[in-house]
């Protein structure tokens, strides 16, 4: 069997020291034009491809940036972590994911100790429930750690979406549009971002002293939504936020098969703007997450910190709200 091309064989080929080669492939500025185009020639022409473990094994660098996440068949983190996988790729690094259970401390702290163990020089956690940021504290020496939560914890980066703002601009929204008796879908206790969302819906009916009807503990998957649906009829709210486009897609279906339709009998706004929310029957408003820029920003982030040790930093993503046709103006 024919064995891989490797540095020398490029060298040879370009008519060039080994040492050259490696500076062209870490992208040195110190190599010519003319050498770097022969060495690149060489690179195709030979099929060469970097053996990225020998390379380790050299510099004591893995360039893996691990990953550990829960829920990735949610819209959300699988479009963060497609996005963040994209940004690690084009500046030379390697994104590994270890998907774990969000309701297992055990399956979490595994995750965690797995990129431990694969070498991992950074860690990002989008493991958004309050436990998680408990079971990373005893890995904050020695390498950047960036968590997607709202978080406090000191030796942590933070990049998230301002998840409070977002549900205050829905509840506003459905306020200004003459609503007065209001219900909230939350999603799962001790989530980050079902926690935050609450929150501004509540403030914002505190602040227009209003008394919400009904504020239903929920999921994130549609089932609950629809399960929901004989608690909101019931409260009489005219007007609802969802903590998710899943929960008020369920919603929807819920409310129908009681005989109510939306908008003209209750008003729903959801959050995330899923690609599938500009066309439910109504089309619906939603709050716009930009899960591919949040990506981009937590990859960022850390790349820049691998490379040039950064202050820590908390990066905030401000969320928009989107109006189609599922809220009626009924001031």
């Amino acid at each position: 069997m024919q064995r891989p091309p490797n540095i020398y064989d490029v060298a040879d080929l370009a008519g060039v020291s080994h040492q050259t080669v490696s500076r062209v492939l870490n992208k040195s500025d110190k190599v010519s034009p003319s050498t770097r185009d022969r060495v690149e020639v060489a690179i195709r022409t030979l099929g060469y491809q970097r053996n990225n473990a020998a390379r380790s094994l050299v510099t004591s660098k893995t360039r893996i940036i691990g990953v550990v996440i829960t829920n990735t068949g949610y819209f959300g983190p699988s479009n963060t972590i497609r996005a963040m996988e994209e940004q690690a790729r084009s500046n030379g690094y390697f994104a590994i994911s270890a998907s774990v259970d969000p309701e297992s401390s055990s399956s979490i702290e595994a995750g965690i100790q797995q990129m431990r163990i694969l070498g991992a020089e950074a860690l990002v956690l989008i493991a958004p429930q309050i436990i998680s940021l408990r079971l990373v504290r005893p890995f904050l020496s020695g390498i950047p750690i960036v968590v997607m939560a709202n978080s406090n914890e000191p030796g942590l980066f933070s990049v998230r979406v301002d998840d409070y703002q977002g549900a205050k601009k829905a509840t506003e929204y459905l306020i200004e549009s003459g609503h007065t008796k209001l219900a909230h879908v939350s999603g799962p206790k001790d989530w980050f971002e079902a926690e935050a969302r609450m929150k501004g819906f509540s403030n914002a009916c505190e602040e227009a002293d209003l008394i919400p009807s009904l504020i239903y503990r929920g999921s994130w998957d549609s089932i609950s939504g629809y399960q929901s649906a004989s608690e909101v009829f019931s409260s009489g709210a005219t007007a609802v936020f969802c903590a998710n486009d899943q929960l008020a897609i369920g919603l929807i279906r819920g409310l129908n098969e009681l005989g109510l339709s939306v908008p003209q009998d209750i008003s729903i706004v959801g959050y995330d703007d899923m690609p599938e929310a500009r066309y439910l029957n109504p089309p619906l408003t939603t709050i716009r997450q930009d899960f591919d820029e949040l990506g981009r920003r937590i990859m960022a982030l850390l790349i820049e910190e691998l490379r040039d040790q950064t202050a820590i930093r908390k990066e905030m993503i401000e969320p928009e709200l989107v109006i189609r046709e599922s809220v009626k103006n009924i001031s």
